[in-house]
């Protein structure tokens, strides 16, 4: 290996690590904060009074109301459905055999397998 090619490697690591330290510490973790507006004196103090809003829900957050720990009296705490509803891999008969009641059929209505005069 000659001392060019050497020299073009070494230069090229060293890029790749200095591309490696500069985007690893470009991430924020958390939530993202929208910067200010640069021009606009009614921006900048719509988005101060934002901000300003977002500080104080953010401090009254942790504050435990005296009601936190009662029931809340409009709950519904009623089931969603009355149906009997499993998951796909729970069912041992297809649903083109059993469709599930109250949605519709694909397959349409189930055809009579009997001859017709002897219904």
């Amino acid at each position: 290996m000659s001392l060019k090619t050497k020299l073009t490697v070494l230069a090229g690591m060293a890029m790749i690590g200095v591309l490696g330290v500069g985007l690893g510490g470009c991430g924020k973790l958390g939530a993202l904060e929208q910067p200010g507006p640069m021009f606009g004196e009614r921006a900048k103090e719509d988005y101060a009074a934002k901000r300003a809003a977002r500080d104080a829900q953010v401090e009254n957050k942790g504050a435990v109301t005296p009601a936190a720990d009662q029931p809340d009296p409009n709950a519904d705490d009623a089931p969603r459905t009355t149906r009997d509803l499993k998951a796909p891999e729970q069912q041992t008969v297809p649903i083109s055999k059993d469709p599930i009641d109250g949605i519709p059929n694909p397959n349409g209505p189930t055809p009579s397998m009997s001859p017709p005069g002897m219904r």
